[in-house]
């Protein structure tokens, strides 16, 4: 792959999985696709693809350009993205989650436009009036300004002054697999 990136996205899939009984949810498989792929496949086309992860890096390298495992496993994902901010060097980071499979298909564009133009410094997906805080983007030089992880996503993008960007689409795009039943529900809209 190309070492010359413009982005780097931030798929984050270090979660526990323990309502889908410890499940590595960005594996699973949904119509023949793992859900990470999913993400992958809304991320900007020269974008440099990087994972959180805690478990099964054989299988997440082989997806990803690189693998960022938590210092601390499980504490969730603002950790992730501090991580990742010292890791980065381009000059935007767009975050996703990987259990969300029906992102829209521009959504890294919409969120790194603001940050591109010179409006915003950071942005946050909202659909309906709510914030979908994992799906997130921002500048590196305004992540570097952020000396310790933040307690919740919601703070992060308080800290960042996130603007949010209004994604007007059916409610099933922003559905997060989190149970067996959204991952069938999920199915259905593929």
């Amino acid at each position: 792959m190309s070492d010359n990136y413009s982005t780097s996205t931030l798929i984050l899939a270090g979660g526990k999985g323990s309502r889908l009984n410890g499940q590595d949810k960005g594996l699973i498989t949904l119509k023949n696709k793992s859900l990470i792929s999913y993400s992958i496949a809304v991320a900007p086309t020269n974008s440099r693809i990087l994972a959180s992860i805690n478990r099964n890096i054989e299988q997440y390298s082989a997806l990803t350009d690189e693998c960022i495992s938590d210092s601390d496993p499980y504490a969730g994902p603002m950790i992730a993205i501090w991580q990742a901010a010292r890791h980065v060097t381009t000059p935007y980071l767009l975050v996703l989650p990987c259990d969300t499979p029906l992102l829209p298909h521009d959504i890294g564009e919409r969120l790194l436009a603001p940050l591109i133009a010179g409006d915003h410094t950071a942005s946050y997906a909202s659909h309906n009036g709510r914030g979908h805080y994992c799906c997130m983007a921002a500048t590196l030089q305004t992540l570097a300004g952020i000396t310790k992880a933040p307690r919740s996503m919601r703070n992060l993008l308080d800290q960042l002054n996130a603007h949010a960007v209004e994604f007007t689409c059916e409610d099933h795009l922003f559905l997060n697999v989190n149970t067996e039943q959204d991952l069938t529900l999920a199915a259905q809209y593929l």
